[in-house]
């Protein structure tokens, strides 16, 4: 099943949308090592948004194996760096923190920091 980006249609239908994402994500880094099969890629998982939606952990979670799934396919050029685990158990790195942010899911400045010092670590450990 394909999800309609520019719609609410994946938003509304958890497993469709990680359906397409996970048939989506291999053909994107697929064409990408097609064309150049020495390039190295990094790919982030998703840290916990804090939504206030009963299974959103799950959703997360579900996102994150399935990223995981999909970079093991590509083991000599893909990177997963874990922002997941950058994030967790941390506070102050989502604006949704923050009193008068509202439903706002984005990294604070310190969160966009730990997401740069994570994939710049995950880049310098590649040989």
């Amino acid at each position: 099943k394909e999800c309609d980006w520019s719609s609410d249609v994946c938003s509304s239908d958890p497993p469709g949308m990680i359906q397409a994402y996970g048939n989506n994500l291999p053909a994107i880094l697929g064409a990408l090592v097609a064309a150049n099969p020495d390039v190295h890629i990094y790919v982030g998982n998703l840290y916990d948004p804090k939504l206030p939606i009963p299974g959103a952990d799950l959703l997360i979670a579900a996102m994150n194996q399935a990223t995981a799934t999909v970079a093991g396919f590509f083991p000599a050029n893909v990177t997963l760096v874990d922002i997941h685990t950058a994030f967790d158990g941390r506070s102050g790195l989502l604006l949704v923190e923050r009193k008068g942010a509202g439903f706002n899911i984005h990294p604070t400045d310190a969160g966009y920091r730990v997401m740069t010092n994570t994939f710049a670590d995950a880049i310098a450990s590649h040989p």
